[in-house]
């Protein structure tokens, strides 16, 4: 299912998660579990099938009392954000976003920490509060920067580019834009 993620092939991706849900229930492993449903949510993310994806995400996310991965949690508590943000449902994204933050925060998942600051900075840019939008963006920013990752830094580049063109500083969205 990872590989397929990877390839873009989220019809085999869906097939092999659910076949291994199926193991991972009959084996009676939480943590197998996690990953699985997490990777179904994925799935029907890709398709746009949010209320599908919301089912998985939250039954992965009520695992987590059955077994520990601060990391895993992390990442699906970010997931449910990410439903919620594109379903503009805004108040519940910030919900997800801030818990998936503090366990970022609370166990120095850097690279995570950079991808919610981006997808909280991403619903301020949306709701036209472009400081607050700035603010956000520019955190992940230095995150990235001080952990090279050369492609999620391409990405937060445009985002503050767009920032800027809203706010009229078109020689710093020029900067990041090139």
């Amino acid at each position: 299912a990872f590989s397929c993620r990877a390839n873009s092939e989220v019809n085999k991706m869906l097939d092999f998660s659910l076949n291994a849900l199926e193991i991972f229930e009959n084996e009676n492993d939480s943590l197998g579990q996690i990953k699985a449903l997490n990777l179904i949510g994925i799935a029907y993310f890709y398709n746009s099938m949010y209320e599908d994806t919301l089912k998985y995400l939250l039954q992965a996310s009520e695992l987590f009392h059955t077994c520990k991965d601060n990391f895993l949690q992390s990442c699906v508590l970010n997931n449910i954000g990410e439903v919620y943000r594109e379903s503009l449902v805004y108040d519940k994204a910030m919900e997800y976003y801030n818990k998936a933050l503090q366990i970022c925060t609370d166990n120095d998942y850097a690279l995570n920490t950079a991808s919610i600051l981006g997808n909280i900075g991403e619903i301020y840019y949306k709701e036209n509060k472009f400081t607050e939008a700035l603010d956000y963006f520019n955190k992940s920013y230095n995150i990235l920067i001080k952990e090279e990752d050369m492609i999620s830094l391409g990405e937060a580049e445009n985002r503050l580019g767009k920032v800027y063109c809203e706010i009229r500083s078109y020689n710093e969205a020029e900067e990041y834009l090139n």
